[in-house]
């Protein structure tokens, strides 16, 4: 770090700092312990802007976030029970919100490049004030042990953002039933045959549509196998890519669920794995069969089920009205994602959502734990 950027930086702690440290605390009615790495958080040739875009890369957002959760005694309990310390700091240059953002332990860590992307203001907000609402719903005011020593290997394998599979489900569920809607739509009750060598499924009327095999459920030992760990069964190796590319994913991200060839479960959980793989991998839908009592749960790729690229306001309202009725899921981060993946830009409004798109609007009214009081379009 050269000498001006020693001097920006200086003089945003000593004359900018303070005060929004200030409001931090205001805002989260406790003391809010801070690590702040300066050191770190440089970019050359632009510390003439480090007043400005610090205060839109770091600080605004989580004054923000912290705002939209504290707005009663409630939430207030839910910050100082939960949040135990802030990091911040600049390792990698990250600039977008799901690399940039993490929490577990009480510990977030805010890790963003200082200039790039600085405009982005409402994203961060956005995604920052979901994160802690989910994290901190998590916890449900229990004490969270927490390390003090923020330079311990501790708190480095904490601040690595990875995955979770509730993340994933959040992040797809919205667009992924549109899907099944449609596809229920195009299929409605007609009777099917499958012919697993050939690798497609036939419904009455001469509609044929390909298909990868993702899982099985057998109810009588409630366990779910993957489709790849299901060796005994001479599955075609061309009717589980995507089965493969999922377990692919699940290795890179660390995500358990994803690697372990049987999973024993009450339930089956097709439906909530199947919703996962059908956005991640944009497939057409997923269509599950019942075959000899085992639950079979197949994707498609076919043209009979087109995705729709724009969906109107109402769709969309009726779509999600829906899925929270039949899924238990986080609604509000989940509502965040669809509406997102609609091209609407998403706004927090004290506890509430709006998405916004040219002329249309999408309001999302929940209660303080993030459950879907009321959506409407206007």
């Amino acid at each position: 770090m050269g000498l001006k950027e020693r001097r920006a930086v200086k003089a945003f702690q000593e004359e900018i700092f303070p005060k929004v440290k200030e409001q931090i605390n205001k805002e989260a009615g406790f003391d809010l312990q801070m690590n702040i790495l300066w050191d770190t958080m440089v970019e050359d040739k632009f510390a003439h802007l480090y007043n400005q875009t610090y205060l839109k890369v770091y600080f605004t957002p989580l004054v923000e976030a912290i705002k939209a959760i504290a707005i009663d005694d409630f939430g207030k309990k839910l910050l100082n029970n939960g949040l135990k310390q802030v990091v911040i700091k600049n390792e990698g240059n990250n600039h977008n919100p799901e690399k940039g953002y993490s929490f577990e332990n009480g510990l977030l860590t805010i890790n963003f490049d200082p200039v790039v992307n600085s405009d982005y203001v409402d994203l961060k907000v956005s995604y920052l004030t979901a994160l802690l609402e989910r994290k901190l719903e998590e916890t449900d005011t229990k004490e969270i042990p927490f390390n003090n020593d923020t330079t311990s290997k501790a708190e480095e394998n904490v601040t690595q953002v990875k995955k979770s599979i509730d993340e994933m489900f959040h992040q797809h569920a919205g667009s992924s039933y549109e899907k099944q809607l449609n596809c229920q739509d195009v299929l409605g009750d007609k009777g099917w045959d499958f012919n697993l060598m050939e690798g497609k499924l036939t419904f009455t009327g001469n509609i044929e549509i390909p298909i990868q095999i993702l899982g099985t459920y057998s109810p009588k030992q409630k366990s779910w196998m993957w489709g790849w760990a299901n060796t005994q069964s001479g599955i075609p190796k061309n009717l589980l890519s995507l089965s493969n590319d999922l377990r692919e994913f699940g290795e890179q991200n660390e995500i358990e669920e994803f690697t372990s060839s049987t999973i024993k479960n009450e339930n089956d959980p097709g439906h909530y794995y199947a919703m996962i793989a059908s956005g991640l991998f944009n497939a057409s839908c997923y269509y599950p069969i019942d075959l000899n009592g085992i639950k079979i749960h197949l994707l498609t790729y076919s043209d009979y089920f087109k995705k729709q690229d724009v969906t109107p306001a109402p769709i969309i309202v009726s779509t999600f009205t829906q899925l929270v009725s039949a899924m238990e899921m986080g609604h509000k981060d989940s509502l965040f994602h669809y509406l997102n993946d609609k091209g609407f830009t998403v706004e927090h409004s004290g506890n509430n959502l709006v998405g916004k798109k040219n002329s249309e609007e999408i309001l999302g009214i929940f209660d303080l734990r993030g459950r879907l009081m009321k959506i409407s379009n206007r």
